[in-house]
């Protein structure tokens, strides 16, 4: 049902949130129509054929959806969005990772990306938005290291991302309102124990759940194909994923990183250094300069301001 009203939606015959599953599901009862006559009538009919990779992990897809509200933990009577970032494989729908973060920078995607690419290997592309965080020059930086296409969805034209998008949509309606019953038991208070949920939804339903567009169930399709996954080392992709950002030294041999302060070798005062660091853990620095790289900086007055949320 969340297909065709998917389907429906972007076909402009029915207003976005205008009809509920079971409302739709009683109509079709009553007007004795079948799901597949539905689903044909429903689809927009542009002279485009709908496109789907030829194999597994040739093309990943990705998107941040802002799902629910969790108690904020910096304030126990007031909520907090969370957000949930997902990258799907396009030919067998499976969901390689997905979690859900405080916000939607651009760490908590190259996290997740580094994630499913430990547990999977190398996809040959990434396609994603022209949000900041997928148009980042990081992203761009660490797609061609791992020899990854990276492209990004015409602005406006948000049709190549039907695929996520309709996930998005299952997420709403069948993993939602479990989550949410969890949250008001007091079963779900956090980051983490909400991860979990999503985790067990995932692997003991969603990916075991015979998919409309397919036929199969995302986890049959995946482990059916014969693909040979390329690899990286983890300490060659730990290093891949290092930020890279460009800072002046100033006359005391000091740098700025995100508020903090680090001393580098005094010799390299007045110059520009490259910076290699973790996002999420603020506290190494490497610094590079002309190729030659010098000790790690020392923090100096140091705050713990790394993206972890």
């Amino acid at each position: 049902m969340e297909q065709i009203i998917f389907l429906l939606e972007q076909g402009s015959i029915t207003a976005p949130g205008s009809i509920a599953p079971s409302t739709l599901a009683r109509h079709l009862r009553k007007a004795g129509v079948s799901r597949q006559e539905l689903l044909h009538n429903a689809t927009p009919q542009k002279g485009r054929r709908r496109f789907e990779a030829s194999d597994v992990h040739e093309i990943w897809q990705s998107d941040f959806q802002h799902t629910l509200y969790l108690p904020d933990p910096t304030h126990s009577r007031k909520r907090k969005k969370a957000i949930l970032f997902a990258i799907m494989d396009d030919y067998s729908r499976l969901i390689v990772h997905a979690e859900f973060y405080w916000d939607e920078k651009l760490p908590r995607l190259e996290d997740s990306l580094k994630k499913a690419i430990l547990r999977y290997g190398i996809p040959e592309q990434f396609y994603c938005d022209n949000g900041a965080a997928f148009s980042s020059h990081h992203l761009l930086r660490i797609c061609g290291k791992l020899g990854i296409r990276l492209s990004h969805s015409r602005a406006f034209r948000p049709q190549g991302r039907g695929k996520i998008e309709l996930f998005f949509r299952f997420i709403d309606t069948s993993f939602k309102p479990e989550a949410y019953n969890l949250i008001e038991r007091g079963d779900i208070q956090g980051l983490a124990q909400l991860n979990n949920a999503l985790t067990a939804w995932l692997d003991g339903y969603y990916h075991i759940r015979k998919h409309g567009g397919t036929g199969q169930t995302p986890l049959a399709r995946a482990t059916a194909s014969k693909r040979t996954m390329k690899r990286v080392p983890i300490s060659e992709l730990t290093d891949i994923f290092l930020w890279e950002e460009n800072r002046k030294v100033d006359k005391t041999g000091c740098v700025h990183v995100f508020g903090n302060i680090y001393e580098v070798p005094c010799e390299l005062s007045g110059e520009k250094v490259k910076l290699r660091f973790d996002p999420f853990d603020l506290s190494v620095i490497q610094v590079w300069f002309d190729g030659k790289r010098f000790p790690d900086a020392i923090p100096w007055i140091f705050i713990d301001l790394s993206t972890n949320g």
